[in-house]
């Protein structure tokens, strides 16, 4: 009952009562009910009882069946705090969640109670997944080499955003790229790839050009191996046109080291296909389903 009543847009249990009320007849075509509708407190006292790692066990079983295998598919993974789920004395609830950019389906959920804790529920994830043939992509702060070295066992392939965290090997391809964008002519070079593309769209104009580079022989051997399965190093750059209020430029650079090979088309929509845990998982569960306003902290029933 709450899970059809929440895919129904149903956010709290008082909702799901009333929904399930009305939908009485459609239920049962599914399950006895021979009491009628549960109250919203039965269900809340239901739910604070119920065991999730069991619970989200059913849920992964479920999908299991009806999505099928998964290949060649792109996983982001990503943290989010769910906003009102905080108290005077507890802070807000962190969920970890893996989506599958292609399928747009979310495979599992970690849940920590503080956001350090983040890494350690990342590092859960790929025990649970089966990543052959599969990239797994992964923003800044969580991009550690043990979390690699899972992947890479796995059979799966890795990109990770690349910044100060990592300080020593983010330094050395900052200045590699530096170097080679000065002195190289990268369309004829050797075990380099080059990619642009121009978009309008939301009040902005968009250059991205993507630069990726398999030639890592220049790296000292200390940083280079302690990264499993590294092959690629890219760079994008994005430079940004406000349209209204006047031209308003703006210029971004990211970098990104994968072990997957130098195309730089194909890296482009992988890295496109990460924000999707944003736009199309993140933004659907604050706008259709209310998750930040969900204030539900019994037991386990957030």
């Amino acid at each position: 009952m709450v899970v059809t009543a929440t895919l129904c847009g149903m956010n709290n249990f008082a909702e799901i009562e009333d929904f399930c009320e009305l939908q009485l007849d459609w239920l049962r075509k599914w399950i006895k009910a021979p009491n009628g509708t549960p109250t919203a407190q039965t269900f809340a006292n239901i739910f604070a009882l119920i065991d999730p790692k069991c619970f989200n066990d059913c849920l992964q079983a479920h999908l299991g069946q009806i999505s099928g295998p998964l290949r060649d598919e792109i996983i982001a993974i990503d943290g989010k705090s769910l906003r009102d789920s905080h108290t005077v004395k507890q802070q807000p609830v962190h969920v970890v969640s893996a989506w599958a950019a292609k399928e747009r389906l979310t495979l599992c959920q970690e849940h920590v109670a503080k956001k350090k804790n983040e890494i350690s529920a990342i590092g859960r994830i790929p025990d649970l997944l089966d990543l052959e043939g599969d990239t797994v992509t992964i923003d800044t702060m969580e991009a550690q080499r043990e979390f690699a070295e899972k992947i890479i066992t796995k059979k799966g392939d890795s990109l990770f955003a690349l910044k100060a965290n990592q300080a020593n090997l983010h330094k050395v391809a900052i200045d590699h790229f530096h170097i080679a964008l000065r002195h190289l002519k990268l369309e004829n070079a050797k075990g380099w790839s080059i990619h642009q593309d121009f978009t309008v769209g939301h009040d902005r104009k968009t250059l991205c050009i993507l630069v990726a580079t398999e030639q890592l022989d220049w790296m000292d051997p200390g940083i280079r191996n302690r990264w499993e399965g590294l092959r690629t190093l890219i760079i994008v750059e994005n430079q940004r046109t406000e349209i209204s209020g006047g031209e308003r430029r703006r210029l971004e650079k990211r970098d990104y080291l994968t072990s997957l090979p130098a195309d730089a088309p194909a890296l482009r929509e992988t890295i496109r296909a990460y924000w999707q845990i944003e736009n199309s998982c993140r933004w659907i569960l604050d706008t259709a389903f209310g998750e930040d306003a969900n204030q539900t902290r019994a037991g386990n029933a957030e």
